[in-house]
């Protein structure tokens, strides 16, 4: 892993909505490490690689989209598709509702990242600013994706990411159904690979009790069955640092961190999802702290089914989670 690599990558793929910025901690440190490396940029264009930009509408309603160039605004009926020509050398912008004050796709072509802007919203009678999440990234070696959490023109919504030669694809997905199809269908088995050089506690909820279960020794692996586990605490006090395995509804998370001063105060990074319109299984990687150790970087992109050019995860066990310490 190169060090510009290290430098850049995103400390996480923000929970919107989440009210992040009157937070302090490890959580906004993290929101820190994300703005500061987008400041700087990621040393390649966006256009280099993608030519177009395609929103794919699964949200349930028709969406209305406004775009920078030419402000010219367009119906996207649901189960539509609709293609914008990416320009090189300039920011460029997709309203998702057509007001173009949130709900806002931005390519910042000359950074090298796409972000999201979401509403701004009130947490326990506060105003909060819009809150921004990347949705790709350049890492020094391959674009990685990471999905946000919104409500998009009134509805509560995903946001999904994925490549498709020199398409960069996004769909706005209803949330009700979580990402549509559950874990094990696919995989029976997640494995915890400790490469880093630190021995971390674990604890696991089964059935909604938590256990202790033992120490991670460096250079170990640890395997779980996906239908057995609802949460994996990787410092061994379930209460950050934890992995959660929402089967059901098609995705595992980390808790990165708990915020200070907010009514929601949980960090939640999706580390791996189902994408219904590609129907295939794509992971990220973070950049963290676990068990009091910075710079923690646990990924979904190691594994033997896993291809970190394009973010897909082959079927067939094992799914495998790394963490590494850089």
């Amino acid at each position: 892993m190169t060090t510009t690599f290290v430098r850049n990558l995103l400390a996480a793929a923000l929970l919107l909505g989440s009210g992040t910025h009157l937070c302090a901690g490890e959580g906004q440190d993290l929101i820190n490490a994300k703005d500061d490396a987008n400041a700087k940029g990621y040393g390649r264009n966006v256009s280099q690689d993608f030519s177009t930009i395609a929103i794919v509408n699964q949200l349930g309603t028709a969406l209305k989209l406004r775009e920078s160039t030419h402000d010219r605004e367009s119906i996207l009926n649901d189960k539509a598709t609709l293609s914008y020509s990416i320009p090189s050398g300039k920011d460029y912008q997709i309203s998702l509702n057509g007001d173009g004050e949130s709900d806002d796709v931005i390519i910042r072509d000359g950074r090298g990242f796409v972000e999201y802007k979401a509403d701004s919203h009130s947490v326990g009678g506060v105003k909060h600013k819009n809150t921004w999440a990347n949705l790709l990234t350049w890492t020094g070696g391959f674009w990685q994706l990471s999905t946000a959490l919104d409500t998009v023109d009134g509805t509560k919504a995903i946001l999904v990411p994925w490549t498709d030669g020199k398409t960069l694809k996004l769909m706005v997905l209803k949330k009700g159904n979580g990402f549509g199809r559950p874990i094990s269908s696919d995989y029976n088995v997640l494995r915890l690979d400790n490469k880093s050089e630190k021995e971390l506690p674990l604890r696991v909820k089964r059935d909604g009790q938590w256990q202790d279960d033992g120490k991670l020794a460096s250079g170990a692996s640890r395997d779980y069955t996906i239908t057995a586990v609802d949460e994996i605490s990787l410092n061994g006090d379930d209460d950050q640092d934890d992995i959660k395995i929402n089967d059901d509804k098609g995705y595992i998370e980390l808790l990165a961190a708990r915020l200070e001063g907010i009514e929601n105060n949980n960090l939640w990074i999706t580390h791996f999802w189902w994408n219904s319109e590609a129907k295939k299984w794509y992971g990220t990687l973070s950049k963290t702290g676990i068990n009091g150790n910075d710079n923690m970087i646990l990924s979904a992109l190691d594994g033997a089914n896993a291809n970190k050019i394009t973010g897909v995860i082959g079927k067939g066990d094992p799914l495998v989670f790394t963490i590494t310490r850089k």
